[in-house]
């Protein structure tokens, strides 16, 4: 079988493993092949470097590797006029698609404009507004924000629709009028996320220690976990959003006095083990470059549960301080106060106007522009003193078990 066959289940697979051998078989060096192996999502392939000159060889290396396999590579685009001038201009990609080359583009769906080397937020507000449980979850679901740069608005119609559950209300049944306003609020405040730019470039070279910086934080309604990147530019630093991710608290958990066995510390703990999948995820992307992690939540009790030597007795406490362990090292994770936490924006959810003008949520909190960042005291070994009074103790004979004693009289 020397074609691939558009549909059948094995297809993707196909079409992937044969790029990654023909990668194999004719790049010119061991980089263009890991290049092409990591950058390529399908038939689309995106790629930088630090450098004009290192741009340029990486096109020539690329296309010769892709025609030695009868792929010819089209649709060319980059941020730099200069190094797209060199290729033929048949091949660029507001020839084919016959745009404008200053407007932007769509890269594997998020809009970027080449001109500010900047993504752009673009939400399309519905049509038509359908008030309903349907219309709600249709148009939660059309967002496309897979980096979690708006996430709080995201989470903010998480919890709406949440809402409309917990109500039992039907699909096609219209939500309360109060619902019903706020919902049609935030449909008129979309054009105002168009104004949010992202910076592709997060300031680093091939080298350069880049400072990831994590935070995370959990409320009654849901949790958050997000990443920000610093570096160091002379004597000011380079702050850049690099990804979020949050969650409704589920239903069958929900943090209320109905249900005491799910409460906030617990839900802080589990910001946390989100944050650490975020993060390595993240580092996972950083190749030739140095990464420190730090960490911040605002819970003292799920930063002491991280730090204890001691192994909990809780099995839903004890797996998910294993989990973040394994990422987050518990010296690097400190406390921060709610007001500088960027994560409990996320928690919270906002409103696109709110959003569009949030600097905590866009920057992260002013003291990331100092050299030394804040941390909490790590005591490995604390010594622990205990004064026993006879008296207290006294009244346990009358009792039939010590741990009988101790519960009644505590």
């Amino acid at each position: 079988m020397t074609t691939v066959t558009f549909g059948v289940a094995c297809a993707p697979y196909q079409a992937i493993r044969t790029l990654h051998q023909l990668a194999d078989d004719n790049a010119p060096n061991p980089e263009c092949a890991e290049e092409i192996k990591k950058s390529t999502y399908v038939d689309d392939a995106h790629n930088g470097a630090d450098t004009k000159k290192q741009v340029r060889q990486k096109i020539h290396d690329v296309r010769t590797t892709f025609a030695a396999g009868g792929m010819h590579l089209t649709k060319f685009h980059a941020n730099d006029q200069e190094v797209l001038s060199e290729v033929p201009i048949e091949q660029q990609l507001h020839y084919i698609a016959g745009t404008d080359p200053k407007l932007p583009v769509k890269i594997l769906g998020h809009l970027y404009d080449p001109q500010t080397d900047c993504f752009k937020i673009q939400v399309k507000a519905p049509s038509k507004i359908t008030p309903t449980k349907r219309g709600l979850l249709s148009f939660t679901a059309g967002i496309y924000d897979t980096l979690g740069w708006i996430l709080p608005f995201v989470m903010l119609l998480r919890m709406l629709i949440q809402e409309q559950w917990i109500k039992k209300a039907t699909w096609d049944e219209k939500i309360d009028e109060a619902f019903e306003t706020q919902f049609k609020k935030m449909i008129e405040q979309l054009p105002l996320l168009q104004s949010i730019s992202i910076p592709r470039w997060i300031g680093c070279v091939s080298g350069q220690t880049v400072d990831i910086i994590g935070f995370a934080d959990a409320s009654f309604k849901g949790y958050c976990a997000v990443v920000f990147s610093r570096i160091k530019t002379g004597t000011a630093h380079l702050i850049r959003l690099l990804a979020a991710k949050g969650r409704v608290t589920p239903l069958k958990t929900k943090a209320n006095k109905e249900n005491p066995n799910i409460t906030i510390p617990k839900l802080e703990l589990q910001a946390l083990v989100l944050l650490a999948q975020l993060l390595k995820e993240i580092v996972n992307n950083f190749t030739n470059i140095l990464v420190t992690l730090t960490s911040y939540t605002d819970s003292e009790i799920a930063l002491a549960w991280i730090r204890s030597n001691k192994e909990h007795d809780v099995k839903f406490i004890r797996q998910r301080v294993a989990k973040v362990r394994k990422v987050i090292i518990p010296s690097a994770l400190h406390y921060v106060k709610s007001e500088e936490n960027p994560a409990d924006v996320g928690s919270r959810g906002a409103t696109p106007a709110e959003l569009a003008e949030h600097k905590l949520w866009f920057q992260g909190p002013k003291w990331l522009q100092e050299d030394s960042l804040p941390s909490t005291p790590f005591i490995t070994s604390p010594n622990i003193c205990i004064t026993i009074d006879e008296e207290i103790f006294q009244p346990i004979e009358a009792f039939q078990s010590l741990k009988k004693g101790i519960k009644v009289l505590a």
